[in-house]
């Protein structure tokens, strides 16, 4: 099963990258931003950003973690300098006005989340499986599988092999022997 996967092999799943869990309230200009700020408690934040996000707010307990270094470099920034529930000041940015919370943290370097790693273990599970199901067929083909070697047709046919090469062999010498004997004559006749 997926979990006793995780569980044989946690301590091989080490998280490369810092995740945060955040969420945010953009608004279109500083006032209105110190204005939210103002008003926002960890309690009633998601309440607000409902009521004065351009972005529509996200319900916190479906926000998936985000690789910190995915993000654009002023929300990172942000991002990692907060502790987990504190929000940040009204920043301004090129889409408007953010306003962050930090709802939690992972650090690089710990062991992952099931959540975060359960596709790889599926993967791996799916592809071990495959291997083994391969592996049982291949193995039972070979188990039904007649192979007879003849092994005296094996003996003819090098035997055959040899005797033609050494034909060959003999009309080489042969040939060469008859070029040698035109070649003497020649020089005879030229002499006479």
């Amino acid at each position: 099963s997926i979990l006793n996967y995780y569980e044989n092999f946690k301590d091989s799943f080490i998280r490369e990258f810092d995740l945060v869990k955040y969420i945010e309230i953009v608004v279109e200009d500083l006032k209105t931003g110190w204005k939210v700020r103002n008003i926002i408690n960890p309690i009633n934040f998601y309440e607000i950003a409902e009521e004065y996000s351009l972005k529509p707010a996200q319900d916190p307990s479906r926000i998936p973690y985000v690789p910190v270094n995915t993000l654009p470099k002023e929300i990172a920034d942000i991002v990692s300098s907060l502790r987990i529930d504190g929000t940040s000041s009204p920043i301004k940015m090129d889409d408007g006005v953010h306003i962050i919370r930090v709802l939690e943290k992972k650090k690089a370097g710990e062991v992952c989340m099931l959540e975060e790693v359960k596709d790889e273990i599926i993967s791996t599970l799916s592809t071990q499986l495959q291997k083994k199901d391969l592996n049982d067929l291949l193995s039972e083909l070979r188990k039904s599988s007649d192979y007879e070697f003849k092994y005296e047709l094996l003996t003819k046919e090098k035997t055959d092999v040899t005797a033609n090469l050494n034909h060959e062999k003999i009309q080489v010498l042969n040939s060469n022997d008859s070029a040698k004997t035109d070649l003497d004559t020649l020089k005879k006749e030229d002499l006479n």
